[in-house]
């Protein structure tokens, strides 16, 4: 699947409780996490991620309209459109609801086990997030409250 095709299994914007009910089918299979533990997750990070503070939507935007990336995974896949699992001690055998969030692909790409999630979120995440919005803002795009998800085509 190139980037084109998939950007097009996103092109319908849905309200927050659809895009739960995705998220929690999505990680029904997830053996850390359940599907409703999983949404109540994202819920109670207020749709942000864990480190920069970005809201999913942001992210979102900047990739389907091109100014951000989505990775490359695998044969018919790419991250970046979703908000990851993340073990903030990462330890991967951890699944103490404390030690589990919610994270966008480009945080948990980049802090990866090199950097404590104090270090990445205090240091890192900070300037991630404000290069995210600035850029949103620079590009005139806005928030409406919807999201995009590849299960609703």
């Amino acid at each position: 699947m190139n980037i084109e095709e998939y950007l097009l299994l996103f092109k319908i914007k849905i309200s927050k409780e659809a895009y739960l009910d995705f998220e929690k089918k999505r990680m029904s299979n997830n053996s850390c996490i359940s599907g409703i533990q999983w949404a109540n997750l994202i819920n109670e990070q207020n749709f942000s991620c864990f480190y920069c503070n970005t809201n999913i939507e942001t992210i979102q935007e900047l990739i389907y309209t091109g100014l951000i990336n989505p990775r490359k995974r695998g044969v018919h896949g790419y991250s970046g459109f979703h908000f990851e699992l993340d073990h903030k001690n990462a330890n991967k055998i951890d699944n103490d609801v404390n030690n589990l969030v919610a994270s966008c692909y480009f945080c948990n790409n980049d802090k990866s086990n090199t950097f404590s999630s104090e270090i990445f979120k205090n240091y890192f995440g900070k300037f991630k997030g404000k290069s995210f919005q600035e850029l949103f803002d620079a590009s005139k795009l806005k928030h409406l409250g919807t999201y995009r998800h590849q299960y609703s085509k």
